[in-house]
């Protein structure tokens, strides 16, 4: 039997409700969220980045935007009675993209990279790659072998990933990469947008216990909140998970998309659901290189009510289109397109645990 749709709110001011067993909730104007438990997520949505926004933030940044970036878009959930935030934002994810700090080549400006590939004669360049040297082409990338929870993150520094048609660049020379006095501009960061993001855990300064806690933490400023993260052997109660209990508020979330210039495809995106026992986010970054690579990053945040902690896991998920196709599976992209349906297939490379405290003094 299908699920009941949960319950919505489109109207402009919170409505309360209870759920099967009794639990009081409230869902947020405009359906943008739900308090329960002490526990107040939010989420904001909204259009497709302009260009202002975009250039003020690659100013920043060093890092082209992918093509549908959503800037403005995040969910937070916010703890009333520890202060405790954490926060999803496509922003840090960006900031997040392996860096390859030893690349000194610049690169054109955002407004001005077709220029630039179309005079160096690679057409269908990715953006990302107009400006790099040619022994800079593979941009970095990937996972190796199993990783340790609370290994350091250089322990899980993506391989390199190269497009078909990355033969063909190499044999062009810098000079051509960048002639026709175009403006440059230094950027370092991985044309794929491969990201270890995992969200951030913020401490809020204005800490509450009472029902009107989770407004006054919103309204304060948080701060980096890494003394509440430990590493676990801890898993996600995956049966509270399976339980055919009635989900009280869902959202999808898109934070960016990029095709890679036709060569593929590279997406985050964030689902959340709320449960009377539980609430689960998962944030899915999702990579296809067509021909070469499919990759999914999936980070879960799993809190069970009533408990003094949260679970996040990381898990990093990848195959090449020759190791699929060793095991009888085919090689055409398209029938790659689904993050869930292709994370089942791929060999499970690193998975990171991480418990987050919710005392309400840490340390204490």
């Amino acid at each position: 039997m299908a699920q009941p749709q949960p319950p919505t709110n489109h109207t402009d001011a919170p409505q309360t409700h209870r759920a099967r067993g009794g639990k009081p909730y409230t869902l947020l104007p405009q359906d943008a969220g739900i308090e329960i438990e002490g526990w107040t997520l939010e989420r904001h949505k909204g259009p497709i980045s302009n260009s202002a926004v975009l250039d003020e933030f690659q100013d920043e940044s060093s890092i082209h935007c992918p093509e549908m970036s959503f800037l403005s878009n995040h969910l937070t959930l916010r703890h009333a009675a520890s202060g405790m935030v954490l926060r999803l934002d496509p922003r840090q994810a960006l900031r997040a993209c392996a860096h390859d700090k030893n690349a000194t080549a610049p690169k054109p400006a955002r407004h001005e990279r077709g220029a630039a590939a179309a005079s160096a004669g690679a057409p269908g360049m990715h953006p990302g790659l107009a400006g790099k040297h040619p022994s800079q082409l593979q941009a970095q990338a990937g996972v190796g072998g199993s990783v340790r929870p609370g290994a350091a993150a250089a322990a899980a520094a993506p391989s390199r990933v190269q497009v078909s048609a990355a033969s063909k660049w190499t044999s062009k020379t810098y000079e051509g990469l960048i002639e026709g006095g175009v403006k440059q501009v230094d950027f370092n960061f991985d044309w794929t947008y491969t990201t270890l993001y995992k969200g951030d855990v913020l401490q809020s300064s204005g800490a509450a216990s009472d029902a009107g806690g989770a407004s006054a933490a919103a309204a304060s400023v948080p701060s980096a909140a890494s003394d509440r993260v430990q590493t676990t052997t801890s898993e996600i109660k995956v049966d509270l998970l399976t339980r055919p209990d009635p989900i009280l508020w869902y959202d999808s979330i898109p934070l960016f998309e990029d095709e890679l210039h036709d060569n593929g495809v590279a997406s985050l995106t964030v689902r959340v659901r709320v449960m009377e026992a539980c609430f689960l986010v998962l944030l899915q970054f999702f990579l296809r290189v067509d021909g070469q690579l499919l990759r999914v990053y999936d980070t879960r945040i799993f809190h069970e009510f009533g408990t003094d902690h949260c679970i996040r896991e990381q898990t990093r998920r990848e195959d090449t289109f020759d190791a699929l196709a060793k095991r009888g599976m085919p090689r055409t992209p398209s029938l790659y397109a689904d993050p869930m349906q292709v994370a089942r297939k791929l060999t499970l490379q690193a998975t990171e645990r991480e418990k987050i405290s919710l005392a309400p003094s840490v340390g204490q």
